[in-house]
């Protein structure tokens, strides 16, 4: 068979008929919006987390010790 969309369509619509694809529920614009902004936040912690604990790495190589949270 040529591919073509067409084609491609017509085999879709086979294939939704036959029952092999179920609806999909799609999520809102703000759930959407809220969870990329769940996601940045967690990304930024960890990244803070990294960078303290390499400042208290380097700092521990000059005898210097500070407690689990630099920043608080």
């Amino acid at each position: 068979m040529n591919k073509s969309d067409e084609n491609d369509a017509r085999g879709l619509v086979g294939l939704v008929r036959v029952g092999w694809y179920r609806e999909v529920k799609v999520k809102s614009g703000e759930s959407q919006a809220t969870r990329s902004v769940l996601v940045a936040r967690a990304r930024l912690d960890a990244i803070r987390r990294d960078l303290e604990n390499q400042v208290r790495s380097m700092l521990k190589e000059y005898g210097l010790q500070f407690g689990r949270a630099i920043g608080s």
